[in-house]
């Protein structure tokens, strides 16, 4: 009926997808309605509202008075709201690849079609298979169409299961040929349906074969599949089987918690779309799905443990920068970073650090000592000589700029405080010794404008550059001391604020997802703050209002990778436009390239730089006044990139906020 309507797209999910959907994404309720049996998505199109609401309502009349095969959910003429209804089927994968426990949906029968006059035939007799099997399983696709993607949940490791998904497959490829259909409709045969192409097309497979052997005679294109050589088994490629086990690294990668982070890859790819360094090197090895992959060889014994020593796997993991990009834009949010940490960290027990990364990794030392003398400090390094040198016995290239060292200022109270409103504020090192002046004091200054009183804690470095090296053992003693003297505020409930993204994300992601059972490190991440999000809360009950003065500039505002990952409700563009006059212009912003020390080291300048490039030539497009970003290696970055101005959003927020 939809169909002779002229619908022009008839999408299909069923209760199963829903009930899914809705677990892990429960605002989508206003969208999905939770007990149906099957949903459908019904589009017409027209360049006539008044037409398409005439399609609509025959298509009630016929559907769902005269015929009385469904009741009508949503209804919208509002492309916003359609969009968004679009993006909850066409989120179906996503959301799946996010199943917890043994059992996963394995696409081994989907991608069938049917003529979509006996589509909901079909649908009956496929509920009636998986009944016989009891396979729980979700549907979902297009049903304009007649075209399925079937998604049993499996556990291949079981050996039952395994045994009924060979026999279902042959049992549903027996169905699809009922019904005179196609056991792939969008995605091809490929390997997988090889075995079963004799038996849906008996007649051609002899012309097939005439014509690989005709264009194809050594059979190079596409070896062994749809024209195999040999007698062709469609589960020789799969990741996992009842042989499928576990193998002891002595690494913290053993438990539970990591082998199921490794295995939840699936190889989809999007990493490639994302990863900065694949974008910049073309390398598969450069992939966040390679290092998955790897690692999960390792863990299941067929790839041997003693290759973690060698320079290839370095390699590998050296390529993750712990920009934490995977958390947010990896459709299954494998933890990729926290994989290769540890796989650095067994790596480096019998592999010595270079002497540029056993300097890098200590960096708060360094800029402690050079801020106590700036001027010889920021004099030297200026000097080709000394960076030349650095260059040939640190490792630390010669044409990478570095940051201006500062003294150390004791600040004091500058605004009067409301009672008991006191904040924590977390500088970094960046704030402390190389940018006081702005990001410290500016951050200090907007948080005493709000009434506040502002504690500065006398911290160690969070040691993020640790962590990223893999160096959990090192990073220990500066960990518990930080959380020592953190934690009484915590005790109190006095909010942790961070004006550097990338402490935020070490006492925010990095410490939880090390060390989940802690209960300090629970506590203190729980009153954790980006300063910018903090500073959100003060919008919703109005205290900037009318209290910003204009700033007239066209500015650029880089978000740091570190400050992505965190999700916040509010971020540094949220309050800058709030700014009289200020033009923030938009770019397609992108990872900066610098990795906190990565881009430092000589044999990654280049490489830095180059990821670094897509960025550069954005900003120099649209000729900004200056930038702003809350990253102090951005900063160096993007300054060195573009030779404009970076800095802290908070310095400008604190310019323009006179309460």
């Amino acid at each position: 009926h939809l169909r002779n309507l002229g619908a022009s797209a008839i999408e299909f999910v069923d209760q199963s997808f829903i009930q899914l959907a809705l677990s892990f994404r429960p605002e989508l309720k206003k969208f999905l309605p939770e007990y149906v049996r099957y949903l459908l998505y019904v589009e017409f199109e027209s360049d006539n509202q008044k037409e398409i609401e005439k399609l609509f309502i025959e298509a009630k009349q016929i559907i769902c008075e005269n015929e009385k095969l469904a009741e009508v959910g949503a209804y919208s003429t509002d492309e916003l709201e359609i969009e968004n209804i679009s993006k909850v089927r066409k989120a179906a994968t996503v959301i799946l690849n996010k199943i917890y426990g043994k059992e996963k949906p394995v696409p081994f029968i989907e991608d069938a079609a049917v003529h979509p006059d006996v589509f909901s035939d079909f649908l009956v007799d496929l509920t009636v298979l998986f009944a016989e099997y009891s396979i729980k399983y979700v549907v979902y696709g297009h049903a304009g169409d007649g075209h399925l993607h079937i998604r049993p949940l499996l556990n291949l490791k079981d050996g039952k299961s395994f045994n009924d998904a060979d026999a279902l497959i042959e049992d549903f490829t027996n169905l699809v040929l009922k019904y005179k259909g196609s056991l792939s409709g969008e995605h091809g045969d490929g390997r997988l349906r090889t075995p079963y192409l004799d038996k849906c097309y008996p007649e051609l497979m002899p012309l097939f074969r005439e014509l690989k052997n005709l264009f194809d005679p050594k059979g190079i294109m596409n070896p062994e599949i749809i024209i195999p050589s040999k007698e062709y088994d469609w589960k020789e490629g799969l990741r996992y089987t009842p042989a499928y086990s576990n193998k002891p690294t002595m690494s913290r990668l053993d438990t539970d918690k990591w082998r199921t982070e490794i295995e939840k890859c699936h190889g989809c790819g999007t990493c490639r779309e994302y990863c900065p360094v694949f974008i910049a090197t073309g390398e598969e090895e450069a992939t966040a799905r390679a290092k998955a992959n790897i690692l999960r060889g390792i863990i299941s014994g067929k790839i041997s443990s003693y290759n973690i020593e060698t320079t290839h796997f370095y390699k590998i993991m050296d390529y993750c920068l712990n920009c934490g990009q995977c958390l947010t834009d990896c459709p299954t949010e494998v933890d990729i970073p926290g994989m290769a940490l540890l796989a650095k960290e067994k790596l480096h027990e019998k592999r010595s650090y270079k002497i540029n990364e056993f300097i890098l990794q200590r960096g708060e030392v360094i800029s402690r000592l050079a801020s106590s003398v700036p001027w010889l400090s920021n004099w030297s390094l200026k000097k080709s000589l000394i960076r030349k040198s650095m260059h040939c016995f640190v490792g630390i290239h010669h044409k990478r700029d570095f940051p201006t060292f500062s003294l150390h200022l004791n600040i004091e109270q500058s605004f009067q405080s409301e009672k008991n409103k006191k904040v924590v504020l977390w500088s970094g090192c960046a704030a402390q010794y190389n940018d006081p002046q702005g990001e410290l004091i500016n951050s200090k200054q907007l948080l005493e404008k709000l009434g506040y009183e502002v504690i500065l804690p006398d911290w160690k470095c969070c040691n993020i550059a640790k962590l990223t090296y893999g160096n959990i053992k090192g990073s220990l003693d500066n960990i518990k001391y930080n959380l020592s003297i953190l934690s009484p505020y915590a005790d109190k409930r006095i909010p942790i604020v961070f004006s550097s993204a990338s402490c935020g994300y070490a006492f925010m992601h990095e410490y939880p997802t090390l060390f989940p059972d802690d209960e300090d490190i629970r506590k203190i991440s729980g009153l954790s703050y980006d300063i910018h999000d903090f500073l959100g809360e003060t919008f919703l009950v109005g205290k900037f209002n009318g209290c910003l003065t204009p700033v007239d500039k066209r500015i650029v505002y880089h978000a740091p990778c570190h400050l992505k990952t965190q999700k916040n409700r509010c971020g540094p563009i949220d309050l800058l436009q709030k700014i009289p006059k200020l033009k923030i212009v938009k770019i397609k912003d992108c990872c900066c390239g610098i990795a906190g020390t990565f881009g430092m080291k000589k044999e990654n300048y280049d490489l830095s730089m180059n990821i670094g490039s897509r960025l550069f030539t954005e900003i120099e497009k649209v000729k900004p006044d200056f930038i702003l970003s809350g990253c102090g290696t951005c900063q160096i970055q993007i300054k060195q990139g573009t030779g404009l101005e970076v800095i802290h959003p908070a310095t400008l927020l604190n310019q323009s906020y006179n309460p």
